[in-house]
């Protein structure tokens, strides 16, 4: 998959010396692997291939569940080297499709929810705080893409982040809530009865 992609990928036999550690997480997972990703002194990242999120070995690792296709994959890879989110996903669309895929991510001027926490420590260096508060609100309610991106922080990290909630399929492009519109009445205006009546009404 990653041939498919125009960078050139080292490939190394000792875990130690790779900053990408991919792994088959439904096989016995080594240990060294997991120590290595799970040190965050490190700076690794760990690329966890499974078909539940049960099997991953711990929070540190980015789940990616089976079969990876690399509409699933890539953006991920991207934010994680900068590019933008959709560079190299068409490779897997048939010529005609090509021409129609869209240029922006399918996120994009959507309303926006959160399955669960994602794994914040993946984003280092970030201002953590406002990570929390954006993914509270997103776990909490749908929230406009637009209004996100307004918010004062790093457009960049926000993409990063939906990116890799999109690739890991925590997240969810929800439908807008349509406000119903108020229905009122006319005011009926209340009537005094007669004198007549006020009269009958002491013999009932």
């Amino acid at each position: 998959m990653l041939g498919l992609r125009g960078e050139e990928w080292l490939w190394v036999n000792d875990p130690a010396q790779a900053r990408w550690i991919v792994i088959d997480a439904s096989r016995q997972v080594d240990e060294q692997c997991v120590g290595l990703v799970n040190d965050p002194h490190q700076h690794r990242y760990g690329i966890a291939l499974a078909k539940s999120w049960l099997q991953v070995p711990g929070a540190h690792w980015a789940f990616f569940k089976l079969p990876l296709t690399p509409r699933g994959f890539f953006p991920w890879i991207n934010q994680t080297l900068g590019l933008p989110a959709n560079s190299h996903v068409d490779k897997e669309l048939p010529s005609e499709e090509v021409a129609s895929a869209p240029s922006v991510a399918p996120w994009e001027g959507q309303m926006l929810r959160l399955k669960r926490w994602p794994n914040l420590t993946a984003y280092a260096g970030a201002s953590s705080l406002q990570l929390v508060q954006i993914c509270r609100r997103l776990l909490v309610e749908a929230v406009a893409f637009n209004e996100l991106k307004n918010l004062p922080n790093d457009a960049g990290l926000l993409q990063r982040l939906l990116a890799d909630a999109w690739a890991q399929d925590n997240l969810i492009i929800a439908a807008p809530v349509v406000q119903q519109p108020e229905v009122r009445t006319a005011a009926v205006p209340r009537r005094e009865p007669s004198l007549f009546q006020r009269f009958l009404s002491r013999f009932r």
